[in-house]
């Protein structure tokens, strides 16, 4: 006979399924603020990493990953992203008057 555990309401899949939505709406209302105010290098990178998270926890296929995106989130955002900006910065005309 099969023996059937009760879930504790936090456990639910309505539940999980709902703030993950709520985060990907959060997340794209404020990468809709940041490309707005012309930060596009800002909104690129926070659409990237939410997304990829997003997915990573939300998935049980990807459970090994859980252990590795934070490395990867924080290399790509602390190493990355400002090799990029240098060289965005490198190639503007900022200095001149």
């Amino acid at each position: 006979m099969d023996v059937i555990k009760k879930k504790h309401w936090w456990q639910s899949d309505q539940l999980k399924w709902s703030v993950i939505g709520l985060l990907g709406l959060l997340v794209g209302y404020l990468v809709v603020l940041m490309y707005v105010q012309g930060e596009y290098l800002f909104a690129i990178m926070t659409l990237i990493l939410s997304s990829a998270g997003l997915y990573i926890f939300a998935n049980r296929k990807t459970y090994a990953w859980r252990y590795v995106y934070p490395g990867l989130a924080g290399m790509g955002l602390f190493v990355l992203f400002p090799l990029v900006c240098t060289i965005a910065i490198a190639f503007t005309n900022y200095s001149s008057t």
